[in-house]
């Protein structure tokens, strides 16, 4: 049969610098008896060819049976740098609000578990909370958002330790790379905890 979805959460971080959404379904599904938590990251765009002028240009699906695998880069020149960008933001977050600060800029969006905050220094500032907490990405897709490789859109999954505790919470993260004059940045950003 069938699968049947349920306890979905949408959440989206508005009008990327290419015009597209990005959007954020979490929830759970049961497939052949057999229960699992998923994410999903879908990179909606204008398209005329298609009924209701919406076309989905990328589409990322992953469940929960795939946590814990090596992160993966999708063969493109540019990969890795974007992967290394990760990398260091997750090492920067640890102990460094400056790097963080330069991660964003005053056009970026983020969502953090559904709300919306707009513009890098109230990105920054609400984050802030995580500066000191320790990340272990345990997946990492990365793709292409444009055709001149302009933009990539990365999905992370992992977990993080707030100081002193010893309980890993989990976390599913979309960051849309790009870059200015000033390097990659973050024009969006969506974080949600993975509650199960």
């Amino acid at each position: 049969g069938a699968p049947k979805f349920g306890s979905i959460s949408v959440s989206g971080s508005g009008v990327t610098a290419t015009g597209g959404v990005l959007v954020l379904i979490a929830g759970d599904v049961t497939f052949a008896q057999a229960a699992s938590r998923f994410q999903q990251i879908l990179y909606l765009v204008s398209d005329t060819a298609v009924p209701g002028g919406i076309g989905i240009q990328l589409d990322v699906y992953r469940t929960a049976g795939s946590t814990g695998v090596a992160a993966s880069l999708n063969p493109v020149a540019a990969g890795k740098t974007v992967m290394d960008y990760i990398t260091s933001y997750y090492a920067a977050i640890q102990n460094d609000a400056k790097a963080i600060q330069a991660a964003y800029r005053e056009s970026s969006i983020m969502t953090v578990d559904g709300e919306t905050i707009t513009g890098g220094a109230a990105i920054v500032d609400k984050i802030s909370k995580f500066i000191g907490c320790t990340f272990e990405v345990q997946t990492a897709d990365i793709l292409p958002a444009t055709a001149d490789g302009s933009m990539f859109l990365s999905f992370v999954g992992g977990a993080f330790r707030l100081p002193g505790e010893s309980n890993a919470l989990l976390f599913t993260r979309v960051m849309m790379v790009t870059s200015d004059q000033n390097g990659l940045h973050l024009a969006n950003d969506m974080f949600r905890m993975n509650y199960s």
